[in-house]
């Protein structure tokens, strides 16, 4: 029997102006937006983008140890993902 299947690899980045990052993204990498989550106040707080099967999830800092390698000394604070 042959069994068919794709592999689907994600990262999450966070950066201290999203909004700024999604379109650079799709600038430089063609990632393509496929979906927004915005608060009350309209932030954006949740990204997701797409290349392939690929994915790569962007989101805002909201909290100490979820932040932008610029707001920590350039340490990397960036997860990969699996599924």
């Amino acid at each position: 029997m042959t069994r068919s299947s794709t592999l689907s690899s994600g990262s999450g980045v966070f950066y201290q102006n999203p909004r700024a990052a999604l379109a650079w993204l799709q600038a430089a990498f063609a990632f393509e937006p496929s979906m927004l989550a915005s608060d009350s106040d309209g932030r954006l707080v949740h990204a997701e983008m797409r290349f392939g099967d690929g994915y790569i999830i962007v989101d805002a800092e909201w909290a100490a140890h979820i932040a932008s390698p610029a707001s920590v000394g350039g340490k990397n604070t960036q997860s990969v993902i699996s599924d």
